[in-house]
C-alpha cells in the first residue's frame, strides 16, 4: 500500500473522538463557570485522548483512548471501562529497477490493544463488599483474538479517607480464549486484585492497580496485569495524565508457522511481557 500524507481515515477518527469530548467539555465548563451543576448527580465520566503522527522520513502513528462510567448507587457501584490503544508504522522497501530506484510503502500495525470492562460492586457490611466483573480483550500482536472472562468474588477496603483508597479483592470466573490460529480454549481462573488511590494536594494524585490470574488446572498460565498513573489538574475539567501499563503472560501464546511446505511445521511463542507508557488529555464530565 502507498503512503504518502497522513491518512485521511485516521485524522477522521481523531477529529470524531475530539467532536465528540468537546461538546460535553464545553457544558462542564459552562457549569464551572456558572459555579458548578446545580443539583448533584450520582454518575460520573471521565474520557482521555493520547494521539502521536510523524511523517516524512518517518510515518507513524499512535492513538490512545479511554472512557470511564461510573454510577452509584446508594450501597453499590456500576463501572464501565473502555480502553484502545493502535500504534502504525510505515516501512520502505527500496528496489533498483533499471538504474532508478522504486519506493514501495506499506503500512503495518505495530502495536494494538482493546479493552472493555463492566463490574458491579456492592456493599454487604461495613467496608466488606461483594463484586461482579465481565470483560473482553484483544492483543493481537501477541497472538490473541480475544479473550472473555466473568468472574465474581469479595473484596474489603482497608483504607477509605477522602486522600486514600486502599481495597483488595479476591475471586475466580471463567476465562474463554481465541488465538490468531483459531485455537480456542477455556479455563476457570483464581483472581487477586489490589488498588491503591491516593490525592495528592488538591490538583493531583496516584492510582495504582494489579491483578493475578491463574488458571486452577495449569499452573504455568498465570497473568499479571498492572497499571499506574498520575494525573495532574490543569484547568476547568482538563487533566493531564502520565501512565503505564504492563501486562506479563507468563504462558504466552504459541502459535505454529507453517510457510514452507518443504519444511516441517514450528512453534512460535510471543514475548510474555508488553509495556505501554502514555501521556494523555484528560475531560472529567
Amino acid at each position: 500500500m502507498k503512503v504518502g500524507r497522513i491518512g485521511w481515515r485516521r485524522a477522521a477518527i481523531v477529529l470524531a473522538v475530539v467532536g465528540a469530548l468537546l461538546p460535553a467539555g464545553q457544558t462542564a465548563w459552562a457549569q464551572e463557570e456558572n459555579g458548578g451543576p446545580q443539583t448533584d448527580k450520582n454518575w460520573s465520566n471521565e474520557a482521555e485522548l493520547g494521539y502521536i503522527n510523524t511523517s516524512g522520513n518517518s510515518a507513524t502513528t499512535s492513538l490512545s483512548f479511554g472512557n470511564r462510567f461510573t454510577y452509584n448507587f446508594t450501597y453499590a457501584e456500576l463501572t464501565f471501562k473502555v480502553d484502545l490503544f493502535r500504534a502504525t508504522a510505515r516501512q520502505d522497501t527500496l528496489t533498483n529497477v533499471g538504474g532508478g530506484v522504486r519506493v514501495d510503502s506499506e503500512t503495518r500495525t505495530t502495536g494494538e490493544r482493546y479493552r472493555a470492562e463492566l463490574k458491579y460492586r456492592q456493599n454487604i457490611v461495613g467496608e466488606l463488599f461483594w463484586f461482579g466483573i465481565g470483560s473482553w480483550y484483544r492483543n493481537r500482536p501477541a497472538g490473541l483474538d480475544t479473550r472473555w472472562l466473568a468472574g465474581a468474588g469479595f473484596g474489603t477496603r482497608l483504607l477509605n479517607n477522602d486522600r486514600t483508597v486502599l481495597s483488595v479483592e479476591f475471586g475466580g470466573g471463567l476465562t474463554r480464549e481465541e488465538r490468531l490460529d483459531g485455537v480456542e480454549d477455556t479455563f476457570v481462573d483464581l483472581r487477586a486484585y489490589a488498588a491503591w488511590d491516593q490525592k495528592l494536594g488538591a490538583s493531583a494524585g496516584i492510582s495504582v492497580w494489579s491483578e493475578a490470574l491463574l488458571d486452577i488446572q495449569h499452573a504455568e498460565n498465570l497473568r499479571i496485569n498492572s497499571h499506574a498513573e498520575v494525573t495532574s489538574h490543569l484547568t476547568g475539567r482538563l487533566s493531564m495524565r502520565l501512565w503505564w501499563d504492563v501486562q506479563f503472560d507468563k504462558d504466552p501464546t504459541a502459535i505454529v508457522v507453517a510457510t514452507n511446505p518443504d519444511e516441517p511445521p514450528a512453534l512460535h511463542a510471543f514475548r510474555t511481557t508488553d509495556r505501554t507508557l502514555g501521556v494523555s488529555l484528560v475531560v472529567d464530565f
